[in-house]
């Protein structure tokens, strides 16, 4: 179980990869286990909701490995909660999702899994207040689920409560003090408020020489150099890590950044070139990324992330009409209507497409929705973001970064 939770403190598709051969060893000695089947079904879902491996067949493991151990015990609280998973993971069915984890808390009334479930659901409903409710309650049920409070400062930076989430994060902190994404998720509250990245910056020189899960650490480090317009910095950073592609855990900013996705390297190879006006080296770069990109979706062609991504690949390569077409059916196919969460997050990648092939006009409409909502924009990222230096000059822009939405 240690492998499949969250910590805060290894790469979720490395423990997940770890995990299976586990459980498969204990359902080869034991294949009556149903606690083995309800966690072998939680990280297959998780490998393809995250990204990892969108095949149907991965999605369809999930399902049948949750009505096997609801096959060996109906009753089981567990089972209902890997089903649940199931529905929300497979295809943001929330409302069956929800009906298995009442099923759930009647065997389990004091699960912190079943709790903080409730509570990341709510906020695709857009029922904000309620999911801080029930990850409150997960936090309480278990103080030390790094993934529950994880998940309630997230909520509440969402919300621009910045000092709850700081408190939360100090907490979650104090529990897990080598869980070195937590430090950086507290610095990433002056981005988000202010604008101001040298909080950030001293948090990533205190990170440990290889503690990188995923390549999130350093995806950060680029967005920060590349914030800062420190170009140089930028590409050292990237040469630490090899990976082919890269974790996004949703902190550095919000253009350009898809929370939960795993980003081709070529796509801040081609940025720092793009920065640095090497027009050659960029036009190498993101036609390498867009290969790759066109590969997932080719796998998963309704995949709204991938779709945005290569939106915005297009319209680094001129290609105004392609990357308006992606990015508006990725924003079609997860309107905020039906995700609260991801939904702003698209939309703002939306409107970097927009102001990257001078839709401006464009770009302004979908800021000045999505700057207000939770999760959206913040007047502070917009201040700092390199990808709005096209707006930056125009007065509903200006008026945007000046904006209170606390």
């Amino acid at each position: 179980r240690d492998l499949f939770r969250w910590s805060g403190i290894g790469d979720p598709h490395e423990n997940g990869e770890k995990a299976l051969p586990l459980i498969a060893r204990a359902l080869a000695l034991d294949p009556q286990f149903a606690l083995a089947h309800c966690l072998a079904s939680r990280i297959h879902s998780e490998l393809f909701w995250f990204g990892y491996d969108k095949c149907p067949a991965r999605i369809e493991k999930a399902r049948l490995a949750a009505d096997e151990a609801l096959k060996l015990r109906p009753e089981m609280g567990e089972a209902r909660v890997a089903l649940a998973f199931y529905y929300y993971y497979a295809a943001r069915d929330y409302d069956r999702a929800v009906r298995e984890l009442a099923l759930a808390q009647r065997v389990l009334p004091n699960d912190s899994e079943a709790a903080g479930a409730l509570g990341i659901i709510d906020r695709r409903r857009g029922h904000w207040e309620e999911a801080i409710l029930h990850l409150e309650r997960a936090r309480q049920l278990d103080p030390r689920n790094i993934s529950a409070l994880w998940n309630l400062s997230e909520t509440l930076t969402y919300l621009r409560r910045f000092a709850a989430a700081e408190r939360v994060l100090a907490e979650a902190a104090a529990a897990s003090p080598n869980a070195y994404l937590i430090p950086l998720a507290r610095a990433d509250l002056a981005l988000r408020e202010k604008g101001e990245t040298a909080p950030l910056r001293a948090a990533l020189k205190r990170v440990p020489a290889g503690f990188d899960p995923g390549g999130a650490v350093t995806t950060i480090a680029v967005r920060l150099a590349l914030m800062e317009r420190e170009y140089d910095e930028a590409e050292r950073e990237l040469g630490k890590c090899m990976q082919p592609k890269f974790t996004d855990f949703g902190l550095g900013g919000f253009a350009g950044a898809l929370d939960d996705y795993t980003v081709p390297r070529e796509w801040y190879v081609g940025l720092i070139a793009r920065g640095r006006g090497e027009a050659s080296a960029s036009a190498r770069a993101f036609p390498a990324a867009r290969t790759i990109v066109l590969s997932d979706l080719a796998e998963s062609p309704e995949a709204p992330k991938s779709l945005l991504m290569l939106g915005l690949l297009e319209a680094m390569l001129g290609q105004a009409d392609k990357a308006m077409a992606a990015g508006r059916r990725g924003v079609e196919l997860l309107p905020i209507s039906a995700d609260a969460l991801d939904g702003p997050l698209l939309a703002t990648n939306l409107a970097v497409i927009y102001a990257q092939i001078g839709e401006k006009e464009h770009a302004l409409e979908v800021l000045e929705r999505v700057v207000r909502l939770p999760g959206g924009p913040t007047p502070g990222s917009l201040r700092i973001e390199p990808e709005w230096d096209a707006l930056r000059n125009d007065a509903r822009f200006q008026h945007l970064m000046a904006t209170d939405v606390s």
